[in-house]
């Protein structure tokens, strides 16, 4: 049974090393070092060692794409789209995104250079976090409430109503579909644009877990849970599932951030993603939110590890080490609380 938890926000070792025998205590067995731009451009050193450190304490490690490009999950920001706007995704209302478009030679080029010092940091699998098109800010502070959780039925009204401005719109993009359909990409979403997105996001994963699997190494991508296209980019997991090169696949059913309750939310993700894993013969992940957890609600955290160990799960994981606590922004109410119950639940399995 592997029991793993993200880490990020801290680079001194002395600091990391007394970190690793707290998560150890807690009944971890498996961590995701997050690998951001930052980190790739001033930190791989200490990232070579803490991997190290990490393995010599039993662990299992994955390296995250943390933010990279803006196309993958987490609060990183991304050097490339600062010094690439020519690189970036074009929304239907012709504004640049903060995000490169996957389709971009450069970007490719880039993803290939982060990939060789992913690789070479030492980890077990990269973790490719959530692949998608950008999210309109603006959309998602509109349907995003106080609790930081979406309203599911706001954001499926504006799709409706076609408010929302997709990626991605780009020279580059709007060459390829002309290409494939032999006509100009519309002005809004049709479900050919909706094809394309997805289409867009398997090939790039194509290119990147043969690149990836060309070094030796194995590879993990977590889908977002939802089968809506427009939000998720692949509503079909099997075309994920069955792609060369993958070696885990995963997914990432927070309830609280998409509003729903954990007894539904994750046993109905977890099925999938297990189902996925026997038909395809993959290893599989599921992750637990250990952040951004509300206040007298830090039971159901250990509640989500339950039902994914009950229906067979593996490999649990949860985001993250000591409940968010050094990130404002996603620190839960009582962190030490989701801790502690966190480490109990793992120590239980």
């Amino acid at each position: 049974m592997r029991k793993a938890v993200s880490y990020f926000g801290n680079r001194y070792i002395d600091h990391f090393q007394k970190d690793l025998e707290e998560m150890k205590e807690h009944g971890c067995n498996a961590i995701l070092h997050t690998f951001s731009e930052n980190d790739l451009l001033f930190y791989y050193d200490t990232l070579a060692e803490m991997v190290e450190l990490s393995h010599q304490a039993g662990f299992q490690v994955y390296i995250g794409s943390w933010g990279v490009g803006g196309i993958f999950g987490g609060e990183a920001f991304s050097r490339f789209v600062m010094k690439n706007p020519s690189s970036c995704q074009v929304r239907l209302d012709h504004e640049a995104a903060p995000a490169a478009c996957m389709n971009n030679p450069a970007f490719r080029d880039f993803m290939r250079t982060w990939i060789d010092a992913a690789v070479s940091l030492g980890g077990d699998y990269l973790f490719w976090d959530e692949p998608h098109f950008y999210f309109p800010e603006e959309v998602l502070a509109e349907v995003m409430d106080e609790r930081q959780q979406l309203d599911m039925q706001k954001l499926l009204s504006l799709i409706t109503a076609g408010k929302v401005p997709w990626t991605c719109h780009c020279d580059v993009c709007r060459k390829l579909y002309k290409g494939k359909y032999g006509r100009e990409m519309p002005e809004v979403i049709h479900e050919s644009v909706v094809a394309f997105r997805e289409e867009t996001i398997l090939n790039f994963l194509t290119g990147m877990l043969a690149y990836s699997r060309d070094k030796g190494q194995k590879n993990t991508v977590c889908l977002l849970p939802t089968g809506n296209p427009l939000i998720a980019g692949v509503a079909e997991w099997e075309k994920v599932a069955g792609l060369p090169g993958l070696d885990m696949i995963a997914t990432d059913p927070y309830w609280f951030v998409w509003g729903e309750k954990v007894e539904e939310f994750v046993p109905d993700f977890t099925k999938k993603v297990l189902s996925l894993g026997e038909e395809f013969h993959l290893e599989t992940q599921v992750w637990v939110q250990a952040f951004n957890v509300p206040q007298g609600r830090e039971e159901e955290v250990g509640r989500a590890v339950e039902l994914i160990a009950g229906l067979g799960g593996k490999n649990i994981a949860a985001w993250s080490y000591r409940a968010g606590s050094p990130m404002s922004g996603i620190k839960s109410a009582n962190p030490q609380l989701v801790w502690q119950i966190l480490g109990d639940a793992y120590k239980n399995l």
